[in-house]
């Protein structure tokens, strides 16, 4: 993508009504961050609790950072555009395939019981709304609940809210095949991220031969600013490379602890992007304002990662943090194909091996299509979904026993799960 293709996007009666740069990171003059605003992020619609937005950030190469930022800003718009013509039905009434209802992720019954439980369960009878999508494997068309592929649904119904809605899966570029690959390896990641906090995974650091140049330069910067990074191999089974990161700054209240978390075609460039994700967010973690504390209503992305930097949660970080060193590394070697075509079809047949079915909505408005962008949204029900809502975390889905065994950890029961809130944002 490139500056030209997405300058029609940028305008006030356009997908992003403006584009700042934010003020740079003390000490890193080289690090651009940049945010652009598509306001409600729907034509008429208000904003209820302040604008959407979508960010970009590039190491010495600032139009990078805006490019990125407008992308990012264009496929908030594309999950939360509610320009499709829906199908009503329960599951009966449906001419054709629909997604692997049998596999979607499902809250526990201890999840369901709880008060303020803010979703629900699936239920076959129901009449929700339906979306066509292309199941990637058999490339037949799929029905997918439109719950699950337009983040921005209006007027959801009680039935429709059996999923949490978030951006996970969603991806815009100017190549399509980039666009899924993106989508798919973000789902993959999210998955890392739920199942490594809910089972307290001890993961292994990754081994400094991995690290980049630049990843040298930021960990010498967080040093020098009394930040403790630790940066763990997260690679689940699935053997795409992903890193998990967390950073401790013990003098700081606010922020004590801040997670992030990449996946790449290599542990090196994984390595490289979570940290200096963690490092573009810190600047978020000082604006004012009183901390929400009840679990109930968390409902903003920030509530959780906000309410877990503070200092007095970093008990929750002593799974991976004690004896973090003593722990044997694993040796994650997978590179992953450069071409966009032949890395579509390893992430998909990777998937397929292992049976798990990944359906892809198209999400391209005519505005974005006539920019020459492709935006989709992939759903894996196989995959663990990262809730960012503490009293539903589909507790009951099986990926979440089965991944630490595949990844060769042993296996939490219910009872025994993280109950902390997750702390990625």
């Amino acid at each position: 993508m490139s500056e030209p293709e997405l300058a029609a996007l940028v305008g006030p009666l356009s997908v992003v009504g403006e584009v700042q740069e934010v003020e740079a990171i003390r000490g890193l003059p080289e690090l651009s961050v940049h945010i652009a605003n598509i306001g409600s992020g729907f034509p008429g619609r208000q904003m209820h609790h302040g604008p959407n937005h979508g960010s970009g950030r590039s190491y010495s190469d600032p139009d990078v950072s805006r490019i990125i930022a407008i992308a990012e800003g264009a496929e908030r718009y594309a999950g939360l555009s509610y320009f499709d013509e829906p199908i009503w039905a329960t599951v009966a009434e449906l001419s054709g395939p629909t997604i692997d209802l049998d596999r979607l992720p499902r809250l526990s019954a201890t999840e369901l019981a709880r008060p303020q439980c803010p979703l629900t369960t699936f239920a076959t009878t129901a009449r929700i709304r339906w979306l066509r999508g292309i199941d990637l494997a058999t490339h037949d068309e799929t029905w997918v609940p439109a719950v699950m592929a337009c983040y921005g649904l209006p007027k959801v119904r009680p039935e429709e809210n059996f999923w949490y809605r978030i951006s996970t899966g969603y991806a815009i570029h100017s190549n399509p095949e980039k666009a899924l690959c993106g989508a798919l390896m973000e789902v993959i990641e999210r998955d890392s991220i739920a199942v490594t906090w809910l089972q307290k995974l001890p993961l292994t650091l990754v081994r400094e031969h991995h690290f980049s140049e630049l990843t040298r330069e930021l960990l010498h910067w967080c040093d020098r600013h009394f930040i403790e990074v630790s940066l763990f191999d997260a690679t689940s089974d699935m053997g795409i490379p992903t890193v998990y990161g967390l950073q401790v700054s013990p003098y700081d209240r606010k922020a004590r602890h801040i997670v992030s978390c990449a996946t790449a075609a290599t542990l090196t460039e994984a390595a490289e992007k979570t940290l200096l994700d963690g490092i573009s967010i810190r600047n978020s973690y000082s604006k004012p304002g009183p901390l929400e504390t009840d679990f109930g209503k968390f409902t903003e992305l920030h509530h959780g990662a906000h309410y877990m930097a503070h200092p007095d949660r970093s008990p929750a970080f002593d799974f991976l943090l004690r004896s973090a060193s003593d722990r044997p590394p694993r040796e994650t070697q997978e590179h992953l194909p450069e071409e966009p075509a032949q890395l579509l079809r390893h992430l998909v047949g990777t998937l397929e091996s292992k049976g798990m079915q990944a359906v892809a909505v198209n999400r391209t408005t005519e505005d974005l299509a006539a920019a020459g962008l492709t935006a989709v949204v992939v759903v894996i029900p196989d995959l663990q979904p990262m809730s960012l809502l503490p009293l539903a975390q589909y507790r009951a889905h099986p990926r979440l026993y089965d991944a630490p065994r595949l990844m060769g950890f042993r296996v939490l029961e219910e009872d025994d799960l993280n109950p902390w809130p997750q702390p990625f944002a």
